[in-house]
């Protein structure tokens, strides 16, 4: 299951998952971003996966990965420990071969500083990259 949402003002899409992650349910929440992408031009996404519960098996990972819009700017919000750990690096290794910004976080405040770098002697949010 998931949710997507975004706000102007956030300048970012934020996925959800909760519970199980079927490879149905992760194609969904990829199309919902990028119709969210093409209406707001919000090139962003967090995509927070600490209550989820991973289902994909490799080949889904590989042909999932191979499948982002190249505009996105992927943050992937993972548990400390998470013990699927090796496909979400499996899935960062896939996406970044194919050209994506894609990174893998266990903290949310490095996640969105890694989308949303900011200027550190402004502190002004760094919109080209």
């Amino acid at each position: 299951m998931h949710e997507v949402r975004t706000s102007r003002d956030d300048g970012y899409i934020e996925v959800r998952h909760w519970a199980d992650v079927t490879e149905q349910d992760a194609v969904e929440a990829r199309n919902a971003v990028e119709k969210v992408m093409q209406r707001s031009g919000i090139q962003e996404v967090l995509v927070d996966l600490r209550e989820a519960i991973w289902g994909l098996d490799t080949v889904e990972i590989f042909e999932f990965a191979s499948e982002f819009d190249s505009r996105m700017r992927i943050a992937m919000l993972i548990k400390e420990n998470d013990s699927k750990r090796e496909d979400f690096e499996f899935l960062e290794t896939v996406a970044v071969n194919r050209g994506n910004d894609f990174s893998i976080h266990t903290c949310r405040d490095a996640a969105l500083h890694w989308l949303r770098p900011t200027d550190s002697t402004t502190g002004d949010t760094i919109t080209a990259f």
